[in-house]
């Protein structure tokens, strides 16, 4: 027990907290038969990361965040536009590389996977003045909760305070709720953080 408290104190200790937030653009590619649709959602992002080093520049950095997006969709029957809005928690496990340019300047790039899992989503129509609103995440709603992606991205670290980050994700699962029906969504998320 000793030996554990004394390797979690010193991952601990030498630990670079990250906490940040910025903007988020989802494509989610809908795909029936042959046919296939794209829709933009817009949003914002915030959360934490925890930078583990390993060496000659290495890290790994996992996180949490909190991601919101919004936008126009097809409505719930398919003969209206619906208000569109999703709520995530987002868990990221990157490994990172990064390079000190000048003293005050350092430049990284990270890879690796990271996992969604759906807060609440909802569509909400309006047709003929009745208004409907749907749980995407319902037994019989459109939408899984979970969802994998694998994210890339940049970043610089300014005088060992501020991060400038811009990423992408690729998503891997299928977020529709249905076997003739595949959406994949795909992530540019771009923020600052303040490092301690």
């Amino acid at each position: 027990i000793s030996l554990a408290i004394a390797i979690a104190a010193a991952v601990s200790a030498n630990a670079q907290v990250s906490v940040g937030a910025g903007y988020l653009n989802q494509t989610n590619k809908t795909t029936v038969s042959n046919n296939s649709t794209t829709r933009a959602l817009n949003g914002f992002y915030a959360g934490v990361d925890l930078g583990y080093g390993l060496g000659y520049g290495l890290s790994i950095v996992p996180g949490v965040y909190y991601g919101y997006v919004a936008g126009k969709t097809t409505a719930i029957d398919g003969l209206a536009e619906a208000n569109y809005v999703r709520h995530d928690i987002a868990i990221p496990v990157n490994v990172k590389y990064g390079i000190e340019l000048l003293d005050v300047l350092d430049v990284f790039a990270y890879a690796g996977p990271q996992f969604n899992i759906g807060l609440a989503s909802t569509s909400t129509a309006s047709v003929a003045g009745i208004s409907k609103s749907v749980n995407n995440f319902a037994e019989d709603g459109s939408e899984r909760r979970f969802d994998l992606s694998i994210g890339v991205g940049l970043g610089f670290d300014v005088a060992e305070i501020l991060r400038i980050n811009l990423g992408y994700n690729f998503g891997l699962l299928n977020r529709a709720n249905s076997e003739n029906i595949v959406t994949k969504a795909n992530t540019l998320h771009v923020g600052l953080a303040v490092l301690f």
